[in-house]
Protein backbone atom coordinates (compact mmCIF):
# COMPACT_ATOMS: atom_id res chain seq x y z
CA UNK A 1 0.00 0.00 0.00
CA UNK A 2 1.61 3.46 -0.91
CA UNK A 3 0.78 6.66 1.34
CA UNK A 4 2.02 9.97 1.73
CA UNK A 5 3.82 8.26 4.35
CA UNK A 6 6.03 6.16 1.83
CA UNK A 7 6.08 9.08 -0.48
CA UNK A 8 8.44 11.19 2.48
CA UNK A 9 10.46 8.57 3.21
CA UNK A 10 10.98 7.91 -1.01
CA UNK A 11 11.68 11.53 -1.32
CA UNK A 12 14.52 11.46 1.30
CA UNK A 13 16.40 8.88 -0.80
CA UNK A 14 14.84 5.21 0.38
CA UNK A 15 13.25 2.50 -1.69
CA UNK A 16 10.19 0.95 -0.57
CA UNK A 17 10.10 -2.76 1.12
CA UNK A 18 9.93 -4.75 4.26
CA UNK A 19 8.97 -2.50 7.73
CA UNK A 20 5.40 -2.51 8.21
CA UNK A 21 3.82 0.21 10.63
CA UNK A 22 0.29 0.43 12.39
CA UNK A 23 -1.09 2.78 9.60
CA UNK A 24 -0.31 -0.82 7.13
CA UNK A 25 1.97 0.84 5.17
CA UNK A 26 5.08 -0.56 4.19
CA UNK A 27 8.48 0.33 3.05
CA UNK A 28 12.34 -0.50 3.60
CA UNK A 29 14.33 1.24 6.06
CA UNK A 30 17.67 0.48 5.54
CA UNK A 31 20.05 0.20 8.46
CA UNK A 32 23.97 -1.00 9.32
CA UNK A 33 23.62 -4.47 10.42
CA UNK A 34 22.28 -4.98 13.85
CA UNK A 35 20.45 -1.02 14.12
CA UNK A 36 16.70 -1.48 14.85
CA UNK A 37 14.51 -0.28 12.21
CA UNK A 38 13.51 2.58 15.06
CA UNK A 39 17.09 3.72 15.02
CA UNK A 40 17.21 3.61 10.99
CA UNK A 41 14.16 5.32 10.66
CA UNK A 42 15.77 8.18 13.28
CA UNK A 43 18.91 8.30 11.13
CA UNK A 44 16.65 8.69 7.93
CA UNK A 45 14.52 11.67 9.39
CA UNK A 46 17.92 13.48 10.45
CA UNK A 47 19.54 13.26 7.57
CA UNK A 48 16.37 14.98 5.89
CA UNK A 49 16.39 17.68 8.06
CA UNK A 50 19.66 18.42 8.08
CA UNK A 51 20.26 17.76 4.29
CA UNK A 52 17.17 20.62 4.08
CA UNK A 53 19.02 22.77 6.52
CA UNK A 54 16.29 22.49 8.88
CA UNK A 55 17.16 24.40 11.93
CA UNK A 56 16.39 22.42 15.17
CA UNK A 57 16.39 24.27 18.04
CA UNK A 58 17.60 22.82 21.69
CA UNK A 59 16.85 24.02 24.74
CA UNK A 60 13.50 24.92 23.85
CA UNK A 61 10.02 24.61 25.18
CA UNK A 62 6.70 25.64 23.34
CA UNK A 63 4.42 27.53 25.41
CA UNK A 64 1.35 28.03 23.15
CA UNK A 65 0.24 28.50 19.63
CA UNK A 66 0.03 32.12 18.46
CA UNK A 67 -3.33 32.61 16.72
CA UNK A 68 -4.68 35.25 14.44
CA UNK A 69 -8.07 36.83 14.79
CA UNK A 70 -9.74 34.59 12.81
CA UNK A 71 -8.23 31.44 14.54
CA UNK A 72 -5.26 30.57 12.12
CA UNK A 73 -1.94 29.30 13.48
CA UNK A 74 0.26 31.57 12.64
CA UNK A 75 3.22 31.40 15.09
CA UNK A 76 4.50 29.70 18.19
CA UNK A 77 5.60 30.92 21.08
CA UNK A 78 8.56 29.01 23.19
CA UNK A 79 10.98 29.75 25.69
CA UNK A 80 14.65 29.13 24.50
CA UNK A 81 17.39 29.03 26.60
CA UNK A 82 15.14 30.82 28.97
CA UNK A 83 13.97 33.39 27.19
CA UNK A 84 10.64 33.92 25.39
CA UNK A 85 10.94 33.91 21.41
CA UNK A 86 8.13 34.24 19.01
CA UNK A 87 8.42 31.85 15.89
CA UNK A 88 6.64 32.46 12.69
CA UNK A 89 4.82 29.46 11.29
CA UNK A 90 5.14 30.35 7.80
CA UNK A 91 3.68 26.27 6.79
CA UNK A 92 1.96 25.45 9.66
CA UNK A 93 2.80 24.20 13.20
CA UNK A 94 3.58 20.22 13.76
CA UNK A 95 2.70 19.22 17.19
CA UNK A 96 4.87 16.64 17.55
CA UNK A 97 6.20 16.79 21.51
CA UNK A 98 5.16 13.46 23.50
CA UNK A 99 2.36 12.21 25.53
CA UNK A 100 0.41 13.26 28.41
CA UNK A 101 0.66 10.23 30.92
CA UNK A 102 2.31 12.85 33.22
CA UNK A 103 -0.45 15.19 33.82
CA UNK A 104 -2.58 13.44 36.41
CA UNK A 105 -5.77 15.12 35.23
CA UNK A 106 -5.40 13.78 31.22
CA UNK A 107 -4.61 10.11 32.89
CA UNK A 108 -7.18 10.03 34.99
CA UNK A 109 -9.56 11.05 32.10
CA UNK A 110 -8.30 9.04 28.75
CA UNK A 111 -6.37 6.48 30.56
CA UNK A 112 -8.74 4.88 33.64
CA UNK A 113 -6.80 2.31 34.51
CA UNK A 114 -6.02 2.31 38.51
CA UNK A 115 -3.17 2.48 40.31
CA UNK A 116 -1.01 2.21 37.76
CA UNK A 117 2.84 4.41 36.63
CA UNK A 118 3.21 5.27 33.68
CA UNK A 119 6.73 4.72 31.98
CA UNK A 120 7.19 7.38 29.64
CA UNK A 121 9.05 10.34 30.17
CA UNK A 122 7.82 12.56 33.10
CA UNK A 123 7.70 15.42 30.85
CA UNK A 124 4.90 14.17 28.88
CA UNK A 125 2.23 16.47 30.20
CA UNK A 126 0.02 16.60 27.24
CA UNK A 127 1.47 20.18 26.45
CA UNK A 128 0.55 19.41 22.67
CA UNK A 129 -3.05 18.42 23.62
CA UNK A 130 -3.48 21.62 25.70
CA UNK A 131 -2.26 23.93 22.27
CA UNK A 132 -4.19 21.97 19.84
CA UNK A 133 -7.42 22.53 21.73
CA UNK A 134 -5.87 25.96 22.15
CA UNK A 135 -6.36 26.01 18.61
CA UNK A 136 -10.00 24.55 18.63
CA UNK A 137 -9.04 20.73 18.16
CA UNK A 138 -11.33 18.21 19.65
CA UNK A 139 -10.07 15.04 21.65
CA UNK A 140 -13.11 13.09 20.69
CA UNK A 141 -10.49 10.42 19.20
CA UNK A 142 -9.11 9.51 22.64
CA UNK A 143 -11.08 6.68 23.52
CA UNK A 144 -8.04 4.12 22.61
CA UNK A 145 -4.49 3.87 23.43
CA UNK A 146 -1.50 2.04 23.32
CA UNK A 147 1.20 2.29 26.15
CA UNK A 148 3.13 0.65 28.54
CA UNK A 149 2.34 0.89 32.13
CA UNK A 150 3.43 -0.19 35.24
CA UNK A 151 1.78 -1.84 38.59
CA UNK A 152 3.96 -1.12 41.94
CA UNK A 153 3.77 -3.07 44.53
CA UNK A 154 4.98 -2.41 48.11
CA UNK A 155 7.60 -5.41 48.32
CA UNK A 156 9.24 -4.56 45.18
CA UNK A 157 11.79 -1.75 44.70
CA UNK A 158 10.60 -1.40 40.94
CA UNK A 159 7.79 -1.37 39.12
CA UNK A 160 6.65 -4.31 37.13
CA UNK A 161 5.64 -3.16 33.54
CA UNK A 162 1.59 -3.99 32.29
CA UNK A 163 1.96 -4.22 28.12
CA UNK A 164 -1.72 -3.67 26.58
CA UNK A 165 -3.33 -2.52 23.56
CA UNK A 166 -6.95 -1.70 23.93
CA UNK A 167 -10.07 0.41 24.13
CA UNK A 168 -8.93 2.95 27.34
CA UNK A 169 -12.89 2.29 28.85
Amino acid sequence: MRGRSVEVVESAGRGGGNARYSGGFLFDVPGPAGRAAGEALWDLLDGAVRARGIPVPFRTTAERLVLADDGSVTGLAVREAGRPVTLDAGGGVVLACGGFEADPGLAETYLPLGPSWPVGHPGNTGAGLWMAQQAGAALWHMYGCFGWFAFRTPEFPAPFAIDFFGPAT
